[in-house]
């Protein structure tokens, strides 16, 4: 790729308001894995920038090590979340308290411990949770046992805090619904963020946190992950 389609190069050509600029994230850019990194202040409270400089394993590592526990990685991302998400409508339901309690549990010594993680809202279930499928019809469906896949999220350490908008049913490439409205582009709130994993690629390029579930059936996770410049 030349470096006239880089996205840094994008940004310096200024083509993104003031505005969205304030808002994206770049989770994606120089983002470490914790292997060969350490936090910069051991032991004070973990900042955004900080957050931001790490992957999912990145920051699992550094819960290992017990430099940042699962609370405070968790604050971080409500945090941004709260920050930035009456903008771009990337989180349909929080289980903020929910996740709240988990963190301070004992987790599963999996893979992403303690990591800060959203659900698609379709086509799955939470213990105790709503799922809406982005449809009126199903805005009160609380789920009464977990899915598969849940159930495995957990058994990796994941902490969910919340589920991610998709279009009603995930029958659109633009995640709008009657429901919930529309997930705007972090990098420019005027554009769609794609569909019908929208949320989580919206949630995922603002940095609210470095992975999100997703689903594709024909360009689910593609045509969101391509309009964000995030992967899900």
């Amino acid at each position: 790729m030349s470096d006239s389609l880089t996205r840094r190069r994008f940004l310096e050509k200024g083509a993104l308001s003031a505005s969205a600029l304030a808002l994206a994230a770049t989770p994606l850019a120089g983002c470490a894995t914790g292997a060969t990194n350490t936090r910069t202040a051991a032991g004070a409270a973990m900042s955004f920038e900080e957050y931001r400089r790490y992957d999912a394993l990145g920051l699992a590592a550094l819960v290992r090590r017990g430099e940042v526990t699962p609370a405070e990685l968790l604050e971080v991302a409500v945090a941004r979340a709260e920050a930035v998400d009456p903008a771009i409508t990337a989180i349909t339901v929080d289980h903020f308290e929910r996740a709240r309690r988990a963190a301070r549990e004992t987790l599963p010594e999996g893979p992403f411990r303690g990591v800060p993680y959203l659900l698609k809202d379709l086509a799955i279930g939470m213990a105790g949770t709503i799922t809406t499928e982005g449809s009126r019809f199903f805005r009160d469906a609380r789920h009464e046992r977990d899915s598969t896949v849940v159930a495995r999220f957990r058994e990796a350490g994941l902490v969910v805090f919340g589920k991610t908008h998709s279009p009603e049913f995930g029958g659109s490439p633009s995640s709008e619904s009657v429901l919930h409205g529309s997930t705007r582009n972090p990098w420019d709130p005027s554009r769609s963020a794609g569909g019908s994993s929208g949320g989580s690629a919206a949630a995922v390029a603002a940095g609210i946190l470095p992975l999100a579930h997703a689903t594709d059936g024909g360009g689910s996770i593609r045509i969101p992950a391509s309009a964000c410049g995030s992967s899900v």
